[in-house]
């Protein structure tokens, strides 16, 4: 840390040399000129320092400190090279979990999951879910922090925002938004340890835990989606998307073939869209006048439920994999399907 009065940044130190902290004086101006760089190149807290330390000594190029561990493009995500080492063999388990019905409406992000199951993949498998959801704890606000300054310089819109989902840092409730934030995105195992096993990735099927041991592995479907590459946990460019097109499909393609209810719902909204119902305002009762007319699809079970909050979480959801476009007047949202979503529903030609 540093003032205006007291600027300081630490000294390099040998892993042999005795655990003793030095500090040098350093004009602050210096360092204000490295935060301003390295918020502008998002760079982290070690090249923070390590630009800190070059600008001091007067070195012509930036060499931040390496050690034997991974590179992060993202809190706590390992470069992909070292993560495609680390889950080779790895173990998987079984589809117990996957819902049989609709995903819950807060469901509607995919990144957040895929941050999750990546840092449980790192683990290289038996981790427990204590262990798992530390390991998040650790990183989460800080990945939340570099995805909403990206949001902020590309100026990305509301619904399409990539830090949407992750848990805020700031404020009074941080400790709330963080475990809410693991109660959706890791897993919660209820009735004291010994019922049901909730949560996006469970739910989805991309997890399974061992209710006895508290132990947690992907299955063969969680590490198809963790092995592929991500826009924003493993490249360093200016993409919009939260997951990419490989990604959206086998997305696409896991949910069809193991959550066929919840994706017809997600088909049925799309479709009310396409019909020209598509403002916020009217599409929730449009959609509920669209399935009282549909025998195939048992929807009743989400009408005490908040049905609202699940035809949002099927608009999140379509959002993220690329069927559906958003497009904002003032605070009213309008949507649009695109080619791919138009293909989903048979209205392509």
């Amino acid at each position: 840390m540093f003032n205006s009065g007291d600027a300081r940044v630490p000294f390099p130190r040998s892993q042999t040399m005795e655990k003793q902290a030095v500090m040098i004086e350093v004009d602050p101006e210096i360092l204000v000129s490295a935060l301003e760089e390295s918020n502008r190149r998002g760079l982290t807290l070690s090249e923070f320092t390590a630009l800190s330390w070059s600008k001091t000594m007067g070195a012509e190029s930036l060499e931040v400190a390496t050690s034997d561990g991974p590179s992060h493009i993202l809190g706590g995500i390992e470069d992909f090279e070292t993560f495609q080492s680390r889950i080779e063999g790895y173990e998987t388990g079984e589809m117990d979990h996957i819902s049989e019905g609709f995903l819950w409406g807060q469901f509607s992000k995919f990144l957040p999951a895929k941050f999750t199951l990546r840092i449980l993949a790192q683990e290289g498998g038996g981790s427990t879910i204590a262990q798992w959801q530390d390991i998040v704890r650790e990183h989460a606000y800080d990945a939340r922090d570099a995805l909403r300054k990206k949001d902020v310089r590309l100026r990305i819109p509301r619904g399409n925002q990539l830090a949407a989902g992750f848990p805020r840092g700031d404020g009074k409730n941080r400790v709330k938004s963080m475990e809410r934030f693991l109660n959706h995105f890791t897993v919660v195992v209820q009735g004291g340890g010994k019922g049901r096993v909730v949560g996006m990735c469970a739910e989805m099927g991309m997890i399974c835990v061992d209710k006895d041991s508290k132990t947690v592995r992907l299955t063969d479907a969680g590490l198809d989606f963790a092995k592929l590459i991500n826009p924003q946990l493993d490249e360093s460019g200016d993409s919009y998307s939260s997951i990419s097109e490989d990604e959206a499909s086998m997305l696409i393609g896991h949910m069809k073939a193991n959550l066929p209810k919840d994706w017809e719902f997600c088909r049925q909204v799309m479709m009310t869209i396409n019909d020209g119902t598509d403002t916020s305002e009217a599409l929730e009762q449009a959609v509920m006048d669209r399935l009282e007319v549909n025998k195939d699809l048992d929807w009743r079970e989400l009408e005490n439920s908040g049905f609202g909050t699940y035809v949002r979480g099927a608009l999140g959801r379509v959002g993220a994999l690329g069927l559906l476009d958003r497009s904002w007047e003032g605070r009213l949202v309008s949507y649009s399907l695109t080619e791919s979503g138009l293909r989903e529903i048979g209205e392509d030609e």
